[in-house]
């Protein structure tokens, strides 16, 4: 199975990504495909509706 997880605590080293690395820990154990998104340190913008990837922004 493929998981995605998204976390969004700046802090690397709090209690919200140890919990995380535990269960990627596990998920891993048991055979999944882990894809982490640590979003927080992410440079991620909302649509503007400027038209550039071809969508109306609708």
């Amino acid at each position: 199975m493929k998981i995605v997880i998204l976390t969004g605590s700046y802090n690397p080293h709090g209690t919200s990504n140890t919990l995380v690395d535990e269960f990627i820990k596990g998920a891993k154990e048991n055979g999944n495909e882990i894809v982490r998104f640590d979003t927080a340190h992410l440079n991620i913008h909302p649509c503007i509706g400027c038209n550039h990837c071809g969508m109306d922004g609708g």
